[in-house]
C-alpha cells in the first residue's frame, strides 16, 4: 500500500483516543444491523446474529443501487 502510514496514523489515534467509544459502536453496529434485516427486501441479506464489532457486512443480491438502499433505509426509519 501507497502511503500507508496515514491509514495507520488515524489508527493509532483511535487507538490512544477513542478506545472508550468501541463498545458503543459495536451496539449501534447491531442496532443498524438489526434496522436493516427488519426491512425485509429480499435482496439483502444479513447475519445479525454475526455482528459482533462495528463491522457490519451487508450482501446484495440483484441488481441494487446504493440510491436503492438508501431510499428504502428512509421508508423503514420513518
Amino acid at each position: 500500500m501507497r502511503q500507508v502510514g496515514y491509514l495507520a496514523g488515524a489508527g493509532i489515534f483511535a487507538l490512544e483516543n477513542h478506545v472508550h467509544r468501541l463498545k458503543h459502536d459495536h451496539e449501534q453496529t447491531k442496532l443498524i444491523a438489526q434496522a436493516i434485516s427488519k426491512m425485509n427486501c429480499p435482496f439483502i441479506d444479513i447475519d445479525v446474529n454475526n455482528v459482533h464489532t462495528n463491522i457490519l457486512v451487508i450482501n446484495f443480491r440483484g441488481n441494487i443501487t446504493a440510491e436503492m438502499f438508501r431510499q428504502r433505509l428512509l421508508t423503514v426509519s420513518r
